[in-house]
């Protein structure tokens, strides 16, 4: 659901959307255009890339890498991608027990981890 000046920013841009036809990629397009510029895309993509679990808590990171998922479509995509990605990203310790279960999918992966 949008808030604050993301709802604000909404309601003009249905009137000049032609909403019966808006698909989500076209939607998260425009939005992304409006919110990020094409250097803090630039960011974002570079964070998401050199993501590390490092001291945050599993959820933290998975969080993280969620986000960061929309910005990297290449990855965020693409099943076995996502999946090496996520547990590349995992404290030592997690990812040797991820590993060693053998997850076949990223749900799987995030399952071990937690």
């Amino acid at each position: 659901m949008l808030r604050d000046d993301a709802m604000i920013w909404w309601e003009g841009a249905k009137l000049s959307v032609d909403l019966a036809n808006l698909s989500w990629d076209e939607f998260k397009r425009v939005f992304f255009e409006q919110y990020f510029t094409a250097d803090k895309r630039s960011e974002l993509k570079r964070e998401f890339l050199t993501l590390k679990q490092g001291s945050m808590s599993v959820p933290e990171y998975i969080q993280k890498f969620e986000r960061g998922c929309y910005f990297v479509p290449l990855i965020g995509r693409d099943p076995e991608e996502k999946l090496s990605h996520f547990v590349e990203g995992l404290r030592p310790t997690f990812k040797l027990n991820v590993r060693l279960a053998g997850p076949k999918t990223y749900r799987e992966a995030v399952d071990k981890a937690m």
